[in-house]
C-alpha cells in the first residue's frame, strides 16, 4: 500500500515537473511571438508614417505647383482678356461678322480658363485654411435679382426660362457679398449645364423653416435628375458625374467642393435633393444678419452691462481717382486691420461692413468707454494712420466721431432681463448705424 503511495506521488510530481517545463516552454514562446507581433505592429506603423509623410509631402508640392502655375498663368490670361475686348469693342478697327463670332469664342475659352484658375486657386487656399472670407451686412434680395437676369442671358440661347421666387421679408444676411455670388453663380452655372432645352430654372430664398436664423437659397432645374448613390458624392473635390459627356466637361470637378467650403466658412450647409428624371434641387443656408448675436454676448459677457458704451464712426476716403478696384479693397482692408490694433477685442467690437461711402468706407466701433476712454481711442486711430504711409501716399484721410450710448438702469432679475437691456442698447445702437449710413451713402448690398 505504502509503495502504490509512493509511486502515484513520484508519478505525480513528475506530471507536475513536465506541466511546469511545458508552461515555460509556452509562455516563453508567447513571449517570442508577441515580441514578434510587437516588432511587426511598430515596422507597420513605422512604414505607414512615412507613407503618410510622403503623401503630404507630395500634396504640399501639389499644391504648391498648382498655385504657382495659377498666378503665373493669371498675367497672361488678363492681357489676352484686355486686348481681346479691345479688339471686340472695335477699338482696334471695325471687325466683320466672321471675325466678332471667332473672337467671341476665344473670349468665352477665356472665362472658362479664367474660372478653372480661380477654382485651383481656392482649392488651394482651402487646403492651407488660407480661404478668407469678410462677411458683411449683405441684401441677398439684389444679389439674386442680378443672378436671374445673367443667368437669363446665357440661358437664352438654349430657350431655358429662369424664374426668381424670393421672400418679400427677406432679411439682410451675414456674409461675404463676393463669396456668396461666387456661390449661387456655380449653381447657377451649372443648373444651365445640365437643364435640357426647353427646360425651368427656379430660385428662391426664404428664411429656413427649421431656423429663423438662416435664410434658405434654392436653385432648382428641370433636367436628368442625380441618382440617390451619388448625392453624398456630389461635394467631393475633383468629383464630376461619370454619366457627363466630354463635350460638356468645362470644369475641374472643384466647383461644388469649392462651395461646400464657402458655405461652411459662413457656418451654412449646403446639401443637394434629386430623383433621376425629376430634375435637382441645390439648399444652401447663410446666417441671417443680427446685430442682437453679434453685440448682446460681447455687452453680457461679464454678467453686467459696461459702465459706458459709445458708438464711434471712422470714414475713411481715398482721394485717389486712379486707384484700381483691388488697390482700393487693398487700402480698406488694411484701414480695417488699422482699427482692430486699436481696441481691446474682449470689450470692444468693430461691426462688419455695413456702410459705403463714394471714395471709401465707414467702420463702426462699439466700445465700451466713456467720453474720455473714446477720446484716448481717436488718438490712438489717428497716431496709428500717421505712421502708415500706405495711407499718407494715397491723399487719403480720416475722419473720426462717436455718440454716447443711454444705458437702461438695471434692478435685478437675472440674466434674462440682463439680456434685454442688452438688447435695448442694441436697438439704439442699430438705429444710430442706419442713420450714419444713410448720411455718408447707404448700407451695403444696396445697389
Amino acid at each position: 500500500m505504502s509503495h502504490a503511495i509512493d509511486k502515484s506521488e513520484a508519478a505525480l510530481q513528475q506530471a507536475y515537473h513536465e506541466l511546469e517545463t511545458r508552461l515555460k516552454d509556452l509562455t516563453h514562446e508567447l513571449q517570442s511571438a508577441n515580441q514578434t507581433l510587437q516588432n511587426e505592429i511598430g515596422r507597420r506603423q513605422r512604414v505607414q508614417e512615412a507613407l503618410e509623410n510622403t503623401q503630404q509631402r507630395q500634396l504640399q508640392m501639389k499644391d504648391d505647383f498648382l498655385s504657382h502655375v495659377s498666378h503665373e498663368l493669371r498675367t497672361p490670361l488678363s492681357v489676352m482678356h484686355q486686348f481681346l475686348t479691345i479688339v471686340l469693342d472695335d477699338l482696334a478697327g471695325e471687325l466683320n461678322n466672321k471675325q466678332r463670332h471667332y473672337l467671341e469664342i476665344v473670349l468665352r475659352n477665356v472665362h472658362q480658363l479664367r474660372a478653372m484658375i480661380n477654382d485651383l486657386i481656392d482649392a488651394t487656399r482651402s487646403d492651407t485654411g488660407k480661404l478668407r472670407i469678410q462677411p458683411e451686412c449683405c441684401f441677398a434680395k439684389e444679389i439674386v435679382a442680378q443672378a436671374a437676369v445673367e443667368t437669363r442671358q446665357k440661358a437664352a440661347s438654349e430657350n431655358i426660362t429662369v424664374k426668381s421666387k424670393v421672400s418679400a421679408k427677406l432679411p439682410p444676411i451675414y456674409a461675404d457679398s463676393v463669396r456668396f455670388r461666387q456661390v449661387l453663380a456655380n449653381l447657377l452655372d451649372n443648373a444651365v449645364k445640365f437643364t435640357p432645352e426647353g427646360g425651368t430654372i427656379t430660385i428662391e430664398a426664404k428664411v429656413h423653416k427649421e431656423d429663423n436664423h438662416f435664410v434658405c437659397f434654392s436653385v432648382k432645374d428641370t433636367g436628368a435628375g442625380i441618382d440617390s448613390k451619388v448625392l453624398p458624392r456630389l461635394f467631393q473635390r475633383l468629383y464630376q458625374k461619370e454619366t457627363m459627356r466630354a463635350a460638356t466637361r468645362k470644369g475641374l470637378g472643384l466647383g461644388l467642393f469649392i462651395c461646400k467650403t464657402l458655405v461652411e466658412r459662413h457656418k451654412g450647409r449646403i446639401w443637394a435633393e434629386s430623383k433621376p428624371g425629376k430634375g435637382s434641387a441645390f439648399h444652401f443656408t447663410m446666417p441671417v444678419f443680427s446685430l442682437n448675436n453679434l453685440l448682446v454676448p460681447i455687452l453680457t459677457k461679464k454678467k453686467k452691462l459696461p459702465e459706458a458704451v459709445a458708438l464711434m464712426d471712422v470714414t475713411v476716403s481715398l482721394q485717389n481717382r486712379s486707384l484700381s478696384p483691388e488697390k482700393v479693397e487693398d487700402r480698406l482692408r488694411e484701414g480695417r486691420d488699422l482699427l482692430m490694433n486699436c481696441i481691446q477685442p474682449s470689450q470692444d467690437f468693430l461691426l462688419p461692413r455695413i456702410a459705403r461711402t463714394k471714395n471709401g468706407e465707414t467702420f463702426f466701433l462699439v466700445v465700451a468707454a466713456d467720453p474720455q476712454g473714446v477720446q484716448i481711442i481717436s488718438r490712438r486711430i489717428n497716431e496709428e494712420w500717421d505712421l502708415r504711409g500706405s495711407f499718407q501716399s494715397l491723399d487719403s484721410s480720416i475722419d473720426i466721431s462717436s455718440t454716447s450710448i443711454d444705458l437702461p438702469s438695471i434692478n435685478g432679475g437675472g440674466q434674462k432681463a440682463l439680456e434685454k437691456h442688452a438688447e435695448k442698447i442694441v436697438a439704439n445702437i442699430e438705429q444710430l448705424v442706419r442713420e450714419k449710413a444713410d448720411k455718408v451713402g447707404g448700407l451695403y448690398g444696396v445697389q
